[in-house]
């Protein structure tokens, strides 16, 4: 049986993904370019789909984005997709043009923004380390089974990255971005296009808010706090593409537990907790309790801080097992100490029920 994506005996390199369909399947190839295009070799092959293995409604079809056409965004990233509904990207070709030929245009960082979190989930640095590179790309081609570039000097360039291990799973949409030159202050033009797949419908969605610091929020949630050791304010950026927008929030630092109530549908396969907290401060660490009982499959931690661009938005997974058939959570936020710091903080917290 063959992956995804590999080498073969005699060393060529292949991949395929499959695409699951029920009822019938068209497959065509389009050339858009100027240039006649030979096909040197092209198979397709089939088989009868087990059912259990591929529910229909439940499964997301192999899709690509709109592709991207050549293009310069002047001062913010180039959105190669932006894409609503759930599924996981598999794959990502993006291209640069620079104003002259070997002009050095690969410092762009790859931020990819997953399910609408204001922090980058992925973010490279350069764009040459996001298909597993250093230095640019002025060698000749370089190449393995997930990912290469085809060794122009430096301008223009294509690169192509397969992500089997490191697949990226969206429940509400993805965004695909790159910058141009190290701070978004070249002129440059991308062109490019994602694989993944996907389905419309989203799947998850945001069933309470809890604003930290805003006494009404705090009531109605019945919010509490042990061993407080901050509160106030402060003035901000995110990291990422809107590293320029200044945000002010409210929130509190401590280092015994904070506890609230929150609301969530009954129905759910799951619930996700979303936190907007200052980074300036790491690493933080905490236990997750849900009415009581530690979620003792993993810990929530962020391992990274920033003490300029100080606003971070993370994520915690609650399994269904703690979450399923419930309307409302008690949640106790413990942190615990990693490299001699123990260290928490919470501005304003986002609960999504993820859906059946």
């Amino acid at each position: 049986m063959l992956l995804s994506h590999g080498m073969t005996k005699d060393g060529s390199f292949y991949n395929y993904f499959p695409m699951p369909y029920w009822s019938s399947v068209r497959i065509e190839l389009q050339n858009k370019g100027l240039a006649i295009l030979k096909l040197i070799q092209c198979e397709i092959h089939n088989k009868p789909a087990n059912v259990y293995a591929y529910p229909h409604g439940k499964v997301g079809y192999f899709r690509s984005s709109p592709y991207y056409t050549r293009k310069a965004t002047i001062g913010s990233d180039s959105i190669i997709a932006d894409i609503t509904g759930r599924g996981h990207m598999v794959a990502a070709q993006v291209t640069a043009f620079g104003s002259y030929e070997g002009e050095v245009t690969c410092e762009g960082d790859v931020r990819i923004y997953i399910d609408g979190i204001a922090t980058p989930q992925v973010e490279s640095d350069g764009s040459e380390s996001y298909i597993c590179y250093g230095w640019g790309f002025p060698t000749p081609p370089e190449y393995n089974p997930s990912s290469g570039y085809d060794g122009r000097l430096n301008s223009p360039w294509s690169m192509v990255r397969l992500c089997t291990g490191d697949w990226y799973p969206f429940q509400n949409g993805i965004r695909f971005g790159i910058e141009a030159g190290g701070n978004n202050d070249q002129y440059l033009e991308h062109s490019g296009v994602i694989f993944y797949y996907g389905v419309d419908e989203i799947g998850m969605s945001l069933t309470d808010t809890l604003d930290v610091g805003d006494p009404d929020s705090e009531r109605v949630h019945n919010y509490k706090v042990a061993g407080q050791t901050f509160e106030g304010s402060l003035e901000s950026y995110y990291e990422g593409d809107d590293d320029h927008i200044l945000v002010k929030d409210h929130g509190r630092a401590f280092g015994g537990y904070s506890e609230f109530t929150v609301r969530i549908n009954p129905e759910n396969s799951g619930v996700r907790l979303r936190r907007r907290s200052d980074q300036c401060r790491g690493r933080q660490k905490a236990n997750v309790y849900v009415d009581g009982v530690l979620v003792k499959e993993r810990t929530w931690y962020f391992a990274d801080k920033n003490p300029y661009k100080r606003w971070l938005e993370d994520e915690f997974q609650i399994p269904a097992f703690y979450t399923r058939g419930k309307e409302k959570l008690k949640i106790k936020i413990e942190p615990v100490e990693v490299g001699g710091v123990k260290s928490w903080n919470e501005y304003f917290y986002w609960v999504y029920s993820i859906h059946e």
